[in-house]
């Protein structure tokens, strides 16, 4: 797009900037406020050139959006760190001790096991979680299942029990013995 479409005295990255502000802020008035720009270029860019404005939009949402899960993957990966930390080595405990020598009294910090208890949710959020991520079936959906199956059972016992309450079918030639 030609400097004259876009505006004569912006630059690429100034114009983008401005898109970034505007998505951010969601106004052209407030985008064009905190950069120092005139907010009717900004709005003048959307509507004279859409194909270019989507593009750029666009661009800056993927950028975020990497950026986002880039964070999160970090902050996973932190707590992962933790989570594995505690399990092998414990947690750790404030603990009140006499010394030897002294006989006073010292607060030290120890590592005590983690609770086989708190070991076992851990290992089966930490399984559940995978499972989604691997885009495989939890426990969750297996339950959901589980109730579709109880339910269709219920139906045909609940068919079964009408059926018997029916009245016998006499068939011809039959004959009835006591």
């Amino acid at each position: 797009m030609d400097d004259h479409v876009r505006g004569q005295h912006y630059t690429d990255e100034q114009r983008e900037g401005a898109v970034r502000m505007y998505l951010a802020l969601g106004s052209y008035k407030k985008a064009g406020e905190a950069l120092g720009m005139c907010w009717q270029a900004i709005a003048l860019w959307k509507h004279r050139d859409p194909v270019w404005w989507e593009e750029t939009v666009a661009k800056i949402q993927i950028e975020l959006e990497e950026q986002y899960r880039a964070g999160w993957r970090n902050v996973l990966s932190s707590a992962l760190s933790v989570m594995q930390d505690r399990l092998e080595n414990g947690n750790h405990k404030l603990v009140k001790v006499n010394k030897a020598d002294s006989g006073e009294i010292e607060t030290v910090i120890v590592r005590v096991p983690v609770e086989a208890k708190d070991a076992v949710v851990i290992g089966g959020i930490a399984a559940d979680k995978l499972r989604v991520s691997m885009g495989l079936p939890n426990r969750i959906v297996s339950k959901v299942e589980d109730n579709d199956r109880l339910a269709d059972l219920r139906k045909l016992a609940r068919a079964s029990r009408e059926a018997r309450d029916m009245e016998p079918v006499k068939h011809k030639g039959e004959v009835k013995t006591h």
